[in-house]
């Protein structure tokens, strides 16, 4: 599981940084923090980079959070003696 934990940065990392870096490169620090802010037309643009901005959060919210998730279900069931189960997975990911 780590690998593919590893393998999903390193995959993130080779998306963002070229964009980081050649955006950096365009516009230097003419621009806000939140680029969708230094945007003005067109309207139905800005709207839908915010919508996959939303989009893309709630789609990498797994890949970063299931360290924690195999993090919380070690402990509990080394630790506390829970039985691996649904339940279990339920708790903790809705909890």
């Amino acid at each position: 599981m780590w690998r593919g934990v590893v393998v999903a940065y390193i995959v993130v990392a080779i998306c963002y940084f070229p964009v980081a870096l050649i955006g950096y490169w365009m516009f230097g620090n003419e621009v806000d923090s939140d680029i969708l802010i230094s945007l003005e037309k067109p309207a139905w643009l800005i709207a839908m980079a915010n919508l996959f901005v939303v989009v893309h959060v709630i789609g990498s919210y797994q890949i970063y959070a299931m360290p924690v998730f195999d993090m919380i279900e070690t402990v509990m069931v080394k630790k506390l003696n829970f039985e691996p189960s649904r339940m279990l997975y339920i708790i903790y990911v809705l909890g």
